[in-house]
């Protein structure tokens, strides 16, 4: 599945398009952002986050999962439920798994203004126990504490790196207006970066899970290639193919795999940056070949330029 797209700056702005969809990063929405550097002592290079969700709003966000009938007044025992403690639903989707018989309903709930989590999660318990007819409609509640504050904290370089990450907070912590699908970098990131220039590429990518949406700033020379393969399910497949890619010195940006068979055959979507390559024809030759002698069904469906 795809979490990413490219883009470029545009006059300090960024087009957010249709990746911001699911995250609620759309129009006349209002977008925190936070910027991180990263140094690893000989280059340095930022990340900037975007969400609808503040530093100071992330700290009492949990994830909701409720389990419920299939049946009329379902979703508005839940509502009732967390109403009732002023509990603020926020993101949400519902889906029916049987229909007529289960669905779930998953959130990001605000439980600032109703106390800790173990207490919301004692009394749904609580009301299960005495089969209090208000949650008749409910088999379960599951809670967990959101990561969002993770964030806005550590970045993303990854326990066990070497890269130090360093914060770089807005003096103003006001939101930015979204409009024409387009986020305008505060003016104090973009002089912090400093060398950042019009037309520069960027790759965003999703969060869905912290409801996040990360922009890392690309080098201007950048020759992104897309590859899309059909290959077997099995260890070691995928490695034929990176193993190949990095002989002629492509640096991998994104890769993504869905099964098609199980433990028969996956597709393969491989982005990666061609600067350094000395020659790119040559890479499909030398990809062939690796084929050849592998075992199971290896297939190069598309590889092309592709343009920013």
């Amino acid at each position: 599945m795809r979490h990413w797209q490219l883009g470029r700056i545009d006059n300090g702005k960024i087009h957010i398009g249709k990746i911001g969809e699911y995250l609620g990063l759309v129009d006349g929405s209002q977008i925190f952002s936070v910027l991180f550097r990263y140094d690893d002592g000989e280059s340095r290079s930022y990340e900037l986050v975007l969400s609808n969700f503040g530093p100071e709003n992330y700290k009492q966000i949990c994830q909701l999962t409720f389990y419920i009938k299939d049946q009329p007044g379902a979703c508005a025992q839940v509502s009732k439920f967390l109403s009732d403690r002023d509990v603020d639903i926020l993101n949400s989707s519902s889906l029916t798994t049987i229909p007529h018989k289960a669905m779930v309903w998953r959130m990001l709930a605000d439980i600032s203004y109703f106390g800790e989590p173990s207490e919301l999660i004692e009394e749904f318990a609580s009301l299960k126990r005495m089969g209090s007819a208000k949650i008749d409609k409910l088999n379960s509640m599951e809670l967990e504490t959101s990561k969002i504050s993770e964030r806005y904290t550590t970045g993303s370089a990854g326990k066990g790196s070497n890269v130090i990450a360093k914060t770089i907070k807005q003096r103003e912590k006001s939101p930015s207006p979204m409009k024409d699908g387009m986020f305008e970098i505060p003016k104090e990131f973009l002089e912090e970066m400093g060398g950042i220039k019009n037309g520069q590429p960027v790759l965003l990518v999703d969060d869905p899970d912290n409801y996040a949406l990360s922009v890392t700033f690309l080098p201007l020379d950048i020759k992104p290639v897309g590859f899309k393969f059909i290959v077997p399910d099995r260890p070691g497949a995928v490695g034929i193919i990176v193993d190949t890619l990095a002989a002629h010195n492509l640096n991998i940006i994104s890769i993504s795999s869905d099964v098609m068979i199980y433990n028969d055959s996956m597709s393969l979507d491989i982005v990666a940056d061609a600067r350094y390559s000395e020659n790119v024809d040559v890479i499909r030759s030398d990809l062939e070949s690796a084929f050849a002698s592998a075992k199971g069904r290896f297939e190069l469906i598309k590889m092309e330029n592709i343009s920013i």
